[in-house]
Formats: C-alpha cells, structure tokens, sequence
C-alpha cells in the first residue's frame, strides 16, 4: 500500500456489541487472542457508502483516475457500497472517472489483482488500461487454503453443523480452492493431518503450475511461523518470482479461526493444466 500509495476501506466488526474497522481498531494478534474466549461469533459488515465517499474524495484531491476493486459479492455487500460512493462521486465531481470492479475473488487473491492494477498504474497506464489489467487476472488468481477446524465455518451458516462435527470427530483437515472469477469455493481434498494437508497443498501448486515462475502470498491466521515454514517449501520446491507472507485478516478470521494456512498464486503468462491429483491419487 505504501509503495503504490493505496487506500484502503475496512470492512467492519462487531465483536461483543462494539464495532471496529479491520486492522485500523484492531490487529490480528488482538482478534486471535480475544477468539476462543468469546461467547458469541463476531460479524462482518462493509463499510458504509459514506466512508468509500470520503476515501473517494482523499483520491480525486490528487488524481483524476480512481479504481477501487472490492473482494467477490459472493463473499461481501462492500462492492454495493463501494457502487453508489462511486455514482456520488461522479455526480460531484464529473470530470474524474471513478470505477468500482469486483475482483472475483478474496484474500490473497484478491491482494494479487490489486497488485496487477498498481503496478500498471505505476507504470504510467492510462485509467482503461489499468481496469483491463484486472480483468485479464482474474481469471489466472488462485487460493488454496486447509482449514484447521471447521468449527467457526459451521457457526457462521458456512457448512453444515454435521459436517462440521464429522470432521471434527475423525480430525479431518480439508483442503478448499477458490475458483477464478466468482470466487466459488469448492472442497478439492481431505486430510487426516494438517502436515499431510500442507504437502497436497504445496503438491497441487506444483501441478498447476509447472516451471513457471509464480507470484505467491501465504496466508495464515495465527500460525506464523507455519507459514514461513510453508514459504520456505514453495520457494525450494516452485519456481517463484515473489512470494509474500501476510496475516488472514480479522475480517476472514471470524469465518476460519486460527490455524489456517493458505497459498494465493497466479502464474506470469497464466496458464495452468487443467487438473491435479491430490497426495491419495484423486482429482483435484
């Protein structure tokens, strides 16, 4: 954000009958560590059309060229509010574009698009040529992630109460993919150990992609050095050209609880084969 001199619009918390705004009110460790103590599930919500407003306003002081990309509607009501800041700002200030895009996606993958429009920003691009690099990524962003536990999934209405107790019964660790464009999340793979789940992971990574050079962000949600364990295999095992390690956000958190891991990726021309085979002989 810093390099490319972003903004960014929290999505908002409720926790406990108060309301913070991710990573501005409340950091990760503090969510994570507050978590298992709380009697009732947090929620999210967007934030309002009045603060993508005034984040429009801090943009359109300097620029004329605004794009603002929001996480996939299958995941958050943010791009509505986003929508009618942008219909607002139009109106008020004619003379600047203003775009809201749905990136398809969420989580790391999302962070991905988001560096795709930077960077052709940064290079000068004109404001049609920065939305078209984001619609030609997203279709070549990817997630994978293995949920420690599905306890906070099926509190929040995600899966099934039963499947949630299956699986906490015989400790099975899944492996979930988020697809390009929509962001459907679909189960590819069960685990009986977290350890086995990471090496199909990083294994389904490797198929995907082949030999070519990857950008990469590892995600966790309270497990760091797991996740600088897990970078440490992708950089020996993957021809990577970046890779990052970063928090899963409180605002993700609330539907995961700690112990996630997951592998955002996009290779540099995007094409991947169309199908891998997990660490049991299955298709992926």
């Amino acid at each position: 954000m810093k390099r490319y001199d972003m903004q960014m619009v929290p999505i908002q918390l409720s926790i406990d009958g108060k309301t913070y705004a991710d990573r501005v009110d409340i950091t990760a460790d503090e969510f994570y560590a507050a978590l298992p103590h709380l009697k009732k599930l947090p929620s999210t919500a967007p934030s309002s059309p009045g603060t993508y407003v005034e984040a429009f306003k801090r943009a359109t002081a300097r620029f004329t060229s605004v794009v603002c990309i929001t996480a996939s509607k299958r995941f958050s009501a943010m791009i509505d509010s986003a929508t009618a800041a942008a219909n607002e700002t139009r109106q008020a200030r004619p003379e600047t574009l203003v775009d809201v895009l749905d990136s398809g996606t969420a989580a790391g993958a999302q962070g991905l698009v988001v560096l795709a429009a930077a960077r052709a920003a940064d290079a000068g691009k004109t404001h049609v040529q920065v939305i078209d690099s984001v619609n030609r990524m997203k279709p070549r962003v990817h997630l994978l992630a293995v949920v420690d536990t599905l306890q906070y999934l099926a509190r929040g209405g995600r899966v099934p109460q039963v499947a949630a107790w299956a699986a906490s019964l015989f400790q099975i660790k899944p492996i979930v993919r988020l697809l390009p464009e929509g962001g459907r999340p679909v189960l590819v793979s069960r685990s009986r150990t977290k350890r086995r789940a990471v090496r199909t992971m990083v294994a389904f990574l490797k198929k995907m992609a082949g030999a070519r050079p990857l950008q990469v962000i590892v995600q966790h949600s309270n497990v760091p050095d797991e996740a600088e364990e897990l970078k440490t295999r992708i950089l020996s095992e993957v021809n990577c050209r970046e890779a990052y390690v970063v928090d899963f956000t409180p605002a993700m958190g609330i539907h995961t609880g700690s112990g996630l891991l997951a592998i955002a990726f996009t290779a540099e021309d995007g094409q991947y084969v169309s199908h891998a085979t997990d660490a049991e002989g299955g298709r992926m």
